[in-house]
């Protein structure tokens, strides 16, 4: 359900987080998210908005030039949000949802350029 799955995102805050893991593809690299920056991470993610794949938006797939990126949230509580996305897919466990405003290539983009800084 995409709805509960944006709950779950927008209830993230900073102090929750004890690390954040990110690997990109391409290039494949993996990286750790410096603590300076888990919180403009986790601005970005509190505002993905999902909507279900249907048969009427499938076409409206589309790619984003940096090839995709996996994130691995790790809460001081040792549980774990996992998700990855490209373009304006987001996929989390076995579901996948479609991004239809701008929040997951934002974050995408943010994710390169953290690496690209490291």
């Amino acid at each position: 359900n995409s709805n509960k799955i944006e709950n779950i995102l927008t209830n993230i805050r900073y102090h929750d987080v004890d690390n954040i893991y990110v690997s990109l593809n391409p290039p494949v690299k993996a990286y750790k998210v410096k603590k300076d920056d888990i919180n403009s991470v986790i601005s970005l993610v509190n505002l993905i908005k999902l909507n279900s794949i249907t048969q009427d938006n499938k076409s409206e797939i589309k790619d984003f030039i940096g090839g995709g990126a996996s994130v691995n949230i790790v809460l001081k509580d040792s549980n774990s949000i996992r998700f990855s996305l490209n373009g304006n897919q987001f996929r989390i466990s076995y579901a996948e949802y479609i991004n239809q405003d701008n929040s997951c290539k934002n974050l995408e983009e943010l994710l390169y350029t953290l690496y690209e800084a490291n």
